[in-house]
């Protein structure tokens, strides 16, 4: 995962970041509702939680297909910014995985912000 610096750095949602604020450095987050909308959020919309994007197998494959395809590295980068999915994961290259269920990097574990998904979707 590309992590803070995407558009869609979530692990399991699709929500777009919120920027802190527009100066060098700004932390970028994933929230339902983003902060200072009309300052530095213009753009992004609130969030429906009952209509949550959630990342889903298809979306993860789809996007692999694409980083493997892309002739440039502007286009890798292009792909990597908008999905928040860098590469191919070893965990992911197993045929055990399941989007859901194993974390897609070796450094969120399962007690590091995903446990509640692995209860809910498990």
């Amino acid at each position: 995962m590309a992590g803070h610096s995407a558009v869609h750095g979530d692990r399991f949602s699709l929500v777009p970041g919120a920027r802190s604020s527009k100066g060098r450095g700004a932390k970028q987050y994933y929230p339902i509702s983003p902060p200072e909308k009309e300052r530095y959020n213009s753009k992004r919309d609130v969030v429906n939680l009952d209509d949550l994007p959630l990342r889903t197998q298809d979306h993860f494959w789809e996007t692999i297909q694409r980083l493997e395809s892309a002739t440039t590295l502007a286009q890798r980068r292009n792909i990597v910014l908008d999905t928040g999915i860098s590469r191919l994961t070893m965990c992911a290259a197993s045929p055990a995985f399941l989007h859901h269920h194993f974390p897609l990097d070796p450094f969120h574990l399962f007690y590091e912000n995903c446990m509640v998904h692995i209860w809910i979707y498990g």
